[in-house]
């Protein structure tokens, strides 16, 4: 008889692969369908939260005004996240995946410029395309702007007419230095003497 009331109170060992092998998914799909489910919790609980702080910041508005469409905020994710994960995550800080660099390369050789942009940190991308060229690159301009894909796209177009091959331009690198401290919202700029 105790080994029997031993045995019922075994705890019961089942891996992520045994439950994802039960509804016929490999333990990968069975992760990614957690994930999404995760995701899916973590949206509703922030779009819910998002219309609390509506309604509580406009509470001397009507009850129709009141009820419209709220858009999630940064802080609603995060305090959403929490109620899910409460140990992994503190105070995160949000993190802007557009901001990085508009960078400038000069071959003297071709007279032509080079119009790109990178996430890592001035100079690690514009030394990688140094070292590869093959032939003498100056690194003009580096710009730390918030929205790096904006900032190329600005540049590419501006200069659309004088495109000689993808991001390689037959302009002169002064050209390129003023309309980008002109025309390019930048937060710092670094610019070779």
């Amino acid at each position: 008889m105790a080994d029997n009331a031993e045995d019922s109170t075994q705890r019961l060992q089942i891996e992520l692969e045994d439950l994802a092998a039960a509804f016929g998914y490999t333990a990968t799909q069975f992760k990614n369908e957690l994930a999404l489910w995760g995701w899916t919790f973590i949206m509703d609980e922030a779009t819910r939260l998002s219309h609390v702080d509506r309604w509580n910041r406009n509470s001397s508005l009507p009850e129709k005004e009141r009820m419209r469409e709220a858009f999630v905020t940064w802080e609603n994710l995060r305090d959403a996240t929490q109620q899910f994960i409460p140990s992994k995550i503190d105070n995160p800080i949000p993190v802007n995946r557009h901001e990085g660099w508009l960078y400038v390369l000069h071959d003297g050789n071709a007279e032509l410029c080079k119009i790109g942009c990178t996430a890592s940190g001035a100079g690690k991308r514009q030394r990688s395309l140094i070292g590869a060229h093959g032939v003498p690159l100056r690194n003009v301009l580096n710009a730390k702007v918030s929205d790096r894909f904006t900032a190329e796209k600005l540049c590419h177009a501006h200069f659309q007419d004088r495109r000689r091959n993808g991001e390689w331009f037959a302009v002169r690198p002064d050209e390129v230095v003023a309309f980008i401290r002109g025309r390019v919202s930048w937060i710092e700029i670094e610019e070779a003497r």
